[in-house]
């Protein structure tokens, strides 16, 4: 990592060799502290993490189900402020969908140690992190073709603006429009691709290349899943 302040880490899991595998890896890394490891079952364990103050919590959970993303909601809602680390398997559109709100980063379980550091510097660095093994079976390239292609140019313009985090009154005052104009194009983006999928929004924003600037992808490694040259990311 650039900053020499060392990142504090509490580990959540369901499955305590996971967990407990992970902190070893992270615990041989200068600039992380790990903080400890607490099962999500643990009566007490919101307080723990309070009492910790950690700078990024990462979960690890033995599966994604809608009790798993009642809990990462209530972390969320508990630690606003803290970086949200998930480790699992592999996760339908639907709940990733309802989970890129409430997280930083996603991680498969198979990926290897030095992918979870990746992961941890580019949440701290960057805001956000995928895995690319799920972003390339999410984007499912041949399910509904290039929607995208049909994007009108002020679509484009909006859609590069939402994927950089803007909230609907900046894109409005950025373009000189109103805010229920951009309601209007966002709902026919979304129409276009078939549904709200935000995934499939964002990177396909990032694989066209529309997020630049000072902005930061959702993906700041996608080359190997998207055609963006890697100097754009830096």
């Amino acid at each position: 990592m650039l900053s020499t302040k060392k990142t504090d880490i509490c580990i959540c899991y369901d499955q305590r060799l996971v967990a407990e595998g992970v902190a070893s890896v992270l615990s041989k890394l200068k600039d992380i502290r790990i903080q400890g490891v607490n099962n999500n079952q643990t009566k007490d364990l919101y307080e723990w993490v309070g009492t910790n103050d950690p700078d990024l919590i990462i979960m690890e959970l033995a599966y994604i189900a809608p009790s798993s993303i009642k809990i990462i909601e209530k972390f969320h809602q508990s630690f606003p402020q803290t970086k949200l680390l998930v480790i699992s398997g592999l996760v339908c559109h639907r709940f990733l969908e309802a989970l890129m709100h409430l997280i930083d980063g996603y991680l498969i379980r198979t990926c290897s140690s030095e992918k979870i550091a990746l992961a941890i510097n580019e949440i701290m660095e960057s805001g956000k992190y995928l895995c690319p093994q799920l972003v390339n079976t999410l984007m499912d390239k041949d399910e509904h073709g290039q929607p995208a292609q049909n994007l009108t140019a002020r679509e484009k313009e909006i859609l590069a603006l939402w994927a950089s985090s803007e909230t609907t009154a900046q894109i409005a005052d950025n373009l000189n429009i109103s805010s229920n104009t951009v309601r209007t194009h966002l709902k026919n983006i979304r129409d276009k691709f078939g549904s709200s999928n935000q995934v499939k929004m964002i990177f396909h924003a990032c694989k066209e290349n529309m997020i630049n600037g000072s902005s930061h992808p959702i993906c700041p490694y996608c080359k190997s899943f998207c055609t963006v040259p890697t100097e754009n990311f830096l």
